[in-house]
């Protein structure tokens, strides 16, 4: 061999001709004692190849507390490192010796083909005594939380090894977050969610453990959510104001040829429309002569019959333009719910009735209901209550308000 140096290195080759069998000395890492997979390595003075050993016990290694070889790889020219695997078991009490020495028939070559059968360093020990696996429990398994709520969460208690970090199995709603190390589940969630499992673990160099939590996430019960009953002032499903309940809880024919029940009316917010208020609008456009053309089907009075009689407005020959109150009324789509109508005569009234203490951005002057007759279309004054009132259908001064029926 011949070698040639600089102040920060040495290269060591093999040259042609070459029949000397390396130096080859076996050493260990300086890796914890607490993990169970070793390190040593074998350095020659020269390039040795690494292929030439065998995993085998007892053909060039002899173990002891040492179940196995895993590996044995070229990590440089004249370096062969060697993973083994100890038999020390996690939670051992006692240190174990696991200690790698060269077998009878330990041989290795280098690259111009020489066997070296001497390890010089052998045996190398390393003492091992691997804590134990974690082995944890919470203090609460389950938790069913209310929208918009902090959960109450849970402690881990741990009655294994020291734990090195913790992660989490499962996908947690927003506004909830998991710690990698406490392990704890913690947050307000945004979001409602069916029972939900998820799997904690808690690991450490020995292994690990798990446990399990399951977390529900519910709506709090209201009148807009449709959980709970309404009373008169609640916030409705449309996004709107409760106006009227049924008495006795009841409930009253609503909806499309009445053919449903509802208990409840609601009425559009104050910028329903935007900022300007109730609209001003023509009962109907007088296309074709509809101003002064009796709509037959919407001359009902009764609570929930407005949309039925909206219904039959809209579809009055020509009246098409939401220039018209009903058709108006028809489109409004508040909290995304397509059922609003103009009330009719004794929705109105109730209307009228509540708006009295709470005005919520009525006008005062006549209000539009969805009953007419040929001359006109009745009105309702806001908010003293005349109630006689009868408009020309095709006069832009009267403003709408949509309501709808729910329950």
């Amino acid at each position: 061999t011949t070698s040639s140096s600089s102040t920060t290195s040495t290269t060591t080759s093999v040259v042609a001709g070459d029949r000397t069998a390396p130096v080859v000395t076996l050493g260990r890492s300086t890796g914890s004692s607490g993990v169970a997979t070793l390190t040593f390595t074998v350095t020659g003075n020269e390039p040795i190849v690494c292929s030439t050993l065998s995993g085998s016990e007892g053909v060039d290694f002899r173990f002891t507390r040492i179940s196995r070889i895993n590996s044995i790889t070229q990590t440089s020219e004249d370096v062969c490192t060697i993973s083994v695997q100890s038999t020390a078991e996690p939670g051992d009490t006692n240190p174990r010796e696991s200690s790698l020495a060269a077998a009878s028939t330990f041989s290795i070559t280098d690259r111009a083909g020489n066997t070296q059968t001497t390890l010089s360093g052998s045996p190398q020990t390393i003492w091992v005594q691997r804590i134990a696996r974690p082995v944890i429990s919470l203090s609460a398994t389950t938790e069913t939380v209310n929208l918009n709520v902090a959960m109450n969460g849970y402690t881990v208690t741990s009655t294994g090894g020291s734990i090195a970090s913790y992660s989490l199995t499962g996908t947690l709603p927003a506004g909830v977050s998991f710690s990698t190390t406490t392990g704890r589940i913690t947050g307000t969630p945004t979001v409602t969610q069916t029972a939900t499992t998820y799997t904690i673990t808690a690991t450490n160099i020995s292994g690990s453990g798990t446990a399990t939590f399951t977390l529900t996430v519910l709506q709090i019960p209201s009148c807009a959510n449709g959980l709970a009953a309404c009373v008169v002032g609640n916030e409705g499903p449309g996004g709107g104001i409760v106006f009227y309940v049924q008495a006795g809880g009841g409930t009253f024919a609503c909806g499309l040829n009445l053919a449903s029940t509802c208990k409840y009316l609601e009425a559009a917010p104050t910028n329903w429309n935007g900022a300007g208020g109730d609209p001003l609008r023509s009962w109907a456009t007088d296309v074709n002569g509809n101003r002064t053309t009796l709509v037959a089907g919407a001359v009902r009075e009764a609570i929930g019959s407005g949309y039925q009689n909206s219904v039959d407005a809209v579809n009055q020959t020509g009246n098409v333009s939401a220039t018209s109150a009903p058709v108006l009324a028809r489109s409004y789509a508040g909290g995304s719910k397509s059922d609003w109508y103009l009330p009719s005569y004794n929705e109105l009234e109730q209307l009228r009735l509540w708006q009295v203490g709470n005005r919520d951005g009525f006008r005062d002057g006549w209000y539009w209901t969805s009953h007419n007759a040929a001359a006109g279309a009745r009105v309702i004054w806001f908010p003293t209550g005349s109630t006689n009132g009868i408009s020309d259908k095709h006069c832009e001064c009267n403003p709408v308000r949509p309501i709808r029926a729910f329950g």
